[in-house]
């Protein structure tokens, strides 16, 4: 009686730990640094969220010109957006001292980005080894929202190889429809 109890247990144990292992890891950033055309520097924390937001709204509105935008995430991964004459030229992920970059061709065909609304997803695929094998950057795009939400963009990494770059679009107040980039 109690080995089959035992049993039961470790099985439910294995299940349990497997199914939270291969959930998905939403990272917002913890540090905002924005480089302007002016040399000026500002850092904000993601705590200070009315700075944020002004500073953002500001770079949109183009009442700043941002030259570097340095995302920093609590496991040591950062986000880079550089621009040059007001557009954005490349996104860079800095990943275990790894650069992984955005294909230019993805970089030309993306218009507003709202910076404050950047996470880092990652996870690993079914049955492989503990460490994450898939990152994807995710931020909203545009400033016309569509039944109240603005449309986002995910840039998805493999290991250390860009995949794929998909934009979500909202169809009503509770769906969205994919479409590739």
């Amino acid at each position: 009686m109690n080995r089959k109890i035992l049993i039961l247990l470790s099985v439910f144990f294995l299940a349990l730990t497997n199914m939270y292992a291969s959930k998905d890891k939403y990272e917002s950033p913890i540090q905002y640094q924005f480089i302007f055309k002016n040399s000026d520097t500002i850092s904000i924390a993601n705590t200070d969220k009315i700075s944020l937001n002004s500073i953002c709204s500001k770079i949109v509105n183009k009442k700043k010109i941002l030259i570097t935008a340095i995302l920093s995430f609590k496991t040591g991964k950062q986000i880079k957006f550089n621009y040059s004459k007001g557009s954005l030229n490349s996104i860079t992920m800095i990943l275990n001292n790894k650069e992984l970059f955005v294909p230019n061709d993805i970089i030309d065909k993306l218009e507003e980005i709202n910076l404050q609304s950047v996470i880092i997803i990652s996870g690993k695929y079914s049955h492989r080894e503990l460490k994450p094998n898939y990152n994807i950057i995710q931020f909203d795009i545009n400033t016309e929202p569509d039944f109240g939400k603005l449309p986002y963009i995910q840039l998805k990494f493999s290991d250390t190889e860009f995949n794929d770059a998909i934009i979500w679009k909202w169809t009503s107040k509770k769906s969205n429809q994919r479409f590739n980039l």
